[in-house]
């Protein structure tokens, strides 16, 4: 499956017969949730595969009207989750709240994963600086019933610098991307997440327990220590040419 953000459409590719076609959205911008030719998507962006209210789907970060929707993978009919409301047209219902569908707010998510091991949905709440996730407490899989909230970060502070701490304590700078890493035993526990952290130009992982890490990649600056001004508490500057190239 493929977001085409900029027609605002929601594509399949069929990498047997190298054939991509339209599976979902008019090509006008909006959140109307019906069947494949009616529903409207407004700058799609994150996708993912999992199970909502015991059934197949195929999860959507819907960027600009700050949603997180689902496709049924049997009927191919869109369905919200969390954020925006009623209104199709309306895509300035954002904000941050945690909650459970409508009463839910985003902002601008971009990226979304839901991982098998733990069945739980991680979404990159892009403009909010956060990741939020949504789970079923009781081990089972998701409904519509579960609030999304939020796991990593603090949109009080508008302009976040790397900082690595536990959950709430970390700071996040427009995540995007994320991506569960799950143990290599039968029994594929989940072990933590990956995250682009795009406006920190860097990597993060956060643990299972929430504890925020940023990675030290062979030949790329570390953002936590190469500034041309100190670090303080783990907030540097990005703006410097780097001085010490990162350890493996």
């Amino acid at each position: 499956m493929i977001c085409m953000a900029g027609t605002h459409q929601i594509w399949s590719l069929d990498m047997r017969q190298n054939l991509c076609r339209f599976y979902s959205g008019s090509g006008s911008e909006g959140n109307e949730n019906s069947d494949p030719r009616s529903s409207t998507w407004a700058q799609p962006s994150g996708i993912t595969a999992g199970t909502f209210n015991g059934e197949a789907h195929i999860f959507i970060a819907d960027s600009e009207s700050s949603s997180i929707r689902a496709i049924n993978q049997d009927t191919e009919n869109a369905c919200n989750v969390a954020g925006a409301n009623q209104d199709s047209k309306d895509l300035f219902d954002f904000g941050d709240i945690d909650g459970k569908g409508h009463s839910a707010k985003l902002q601008h998510p971009l990226g979304i994963h839901y991982s098998e091991a733990n069945q739980t949905l991680y979404v990159a709440d892009t403009y909010n600086h956060k990741i939020k996730r949504m789970r079923n407490r009781s081990g089972l899989s998701l409904t519509a019933e579960q609030k999304i909230e939020t796991w990593l970060g603090d949109s009080d502070d508008k302009s976040p610098r790397v900082l690595d701490a536990p959950t709430i304590d970390a700071r996040l700078n427009e995540p995007n991307g994320c991506w569960a890493r799950t143990s290599k035993d039968k029994q594929a526990r989940f072990l933590g997440l990956y995250i682009a952290d795009t406006g920190n130009n860097c990597i993060r992982f956060a643990h299972a327990d929430g504890r925020v890490e940023t990675l030290e990649l062979v030949g790329i600056p570390d953002v936590r220590t190469t500034a041309h001004d100190s670090c303080s508490n783990g907030v540097c500057r990005l703006d410097a040419p780097a001085a010490k190239q990162a350890q493996a």
